[in-house]
């Protein structure tokens, strides 16, 4: 998790790198003399954004036949709420889960925050982890001070320790929330994960070798630029012999060596080392081609991105990420239903209202390029088939269902008005 969240921020292993040469005794030592570039190209940045974008670029649809339950649930899942399900996304992407916690306010609003994944260690009731039984939270403080929270049936016990000493200075225990001179509980932990695979193995795990090799490639080929000196080895003759190790360590330190000739007199040849930059681009086209594939993303300047726009031309364009994208969207609408679930347990308690039969229909609207044209006209011939309101939801210049279901029966009675 800790990986994927630092090569996402753009901290990668080359930061580390050290640039090292054969010593005089014939082991690889470090050097400070040559040029130590470290590039970062961060491709994995680049195919997690465009994960991330392509499922949530738009907002989640909730799609409901009933249109006034449709506008209570836009209520709770709103702008506020995108921002949330974005950052647990991407939490899922890098770390392979992310977690969205349900609590009320001082002023008894239902809300949702985002945890870290960094910080939950779950329990799970079975070992395919769909039920979870209860969870621990380490949250570290500034200094030296951290709070271990364990959410269970009967509340959140709550400890706080010193780093230096593992037992607690202190514990107490509270309830979820307390409403009406009462202490209330959830039937179940009111943490939900979002899962980025059924496995929950992060996107860094495909990628991260062939990351780490775009940026040594990158890297040693300025180093190469940067050593254009080096590319003509000084061959200095009668200038004192030297053993094997101090040979090969200034050929790689100062690109000169010092022969003895039993010939008398002395000279300075060069030896030519040419320098083919198409070898590191090939490898660097090879790794970076390599690493879209196992990242399941395309790439927009592909060849085929601009000889058709047809649509079907554009799904095969999509068709590595569409492919990842829909085992996201099973994950991910697991999980929205059962915060519905959670949003609808609270309607009902405070409002009086059941909408649990109510059908509702939770629709990702991929952010894909598409044919507008081609996909309205497909849209028209399909309106005798189609409900009006799935209909709108794919429409391409839909923003809200509910708002624009609205503005249709505005307009329609106005018409009505105006006719009579």
């Amino acid at each position: 998790m800790k990986t994927g969240i630092r090569y996402y921020s753009g901290k990668h292993d080359i930061l580390n790198r050290v640039r090292k040469i054969i010593g005089s005794d014939g082991n690889l030592c470090p050097v400070e003399n040559l040029p130590n570039n470290k590039i970062i190209d961060n491709q994995y940045r680049k195919a997690v954004e465009q994960k991330l974008n392509y499922l949530l670029g738009k907002p989640v649809k909730f799609i409901s036949d009933n249109i006034s339950y449709t506008e209570k649930i836009y209520e709770y899942f709103g702008t506020d709420f995108n921002i949330t399900l974005r950052k647990t996304v991407l939490d899922s992407i890098n770390c392979g889960i992310g977690w969205i916690y349900t609590y009320y306010d001082s002023k008894g609003v239902l809300r949702f925050m985002r945890f870290s994944p960094l910080e939950i260690i779950p329990i799970w009731k079975n070992n395919d982890h769909t039920k979870l039984k209860e969870f621990i939270r380490c949250v570290n403080l500034d200094g030296d001070d951290k709070i271990l929270e364990i959410y269970r049936k009967d509340g959140i016990h709550i400890f706080t320790f010193e780093r230096k000493n593992q037992k607690p200075q202190s514990y107490f225990h509270k309830p979820y929330f307390t409403a009406k001179n009462k202490n209330w509980t959830w039937k179940n932990p009111p943490l939900i994960p979002f899962k980025y695979n059924y496995d929950e193995i992060p996107l860094i795990n495909s990628v991260k070798s062939l990351q780490d090799g775009i940026n040594l490639i990158e890297s040693d080929f300025l180093n190469v630029i940067q050593e254009d000196y080096r590319n003509s080895i000084l061959i200095l003759v009668n200038y004192d012999g030297e053993d094997l190790g101090e040979f090969r360590r200034n050929l790689a330190a100062y690109g000169a060596v010092k022969v003895q000739s039993g010939e008398g007199g002395g000279d300075v040849r060069s030896l030519k080392v040419e320098v083919n930059s198409e070898n590191y681009l090939s490898i660097l086209s090879v790794f970076k081609r390599a690493l879209i594939e196992n990242a399941k993303v395309f790439d927009i300047r592909d060849e085929k991105a601009g000889r058709n726009t047809n649509q079907l031309s554009i799904k095969s364009l999509y068709s590595d990420l569409n492919l990842d994208a829909n085992g996201m969207e099973i994950e991910y609408s697991h999980s929205l239903f059962s915060l519905l679930s959670l949003v609808n347990n609270h309607i009902s308690n405070t409002l009086g209202k059941n909408y649990e039969s109510c059908k509702t229909d939770i629709i990702f609207n991929r952010d894909i390029l598409i044919n507008e044209s081609e996909l309205i006209d497909n849209m028209i011939k399909s309106k005798e088939i189609i409900s009006y309101e799935t209909l709108l939801a794919y429409h391409p210049w839909v923003k809200d269902v509910g708002k624009e279901m609205e503005r249709i029966a505005y307009k329609r009675q106005e018409g009505d008005n105006n006719g009579k």
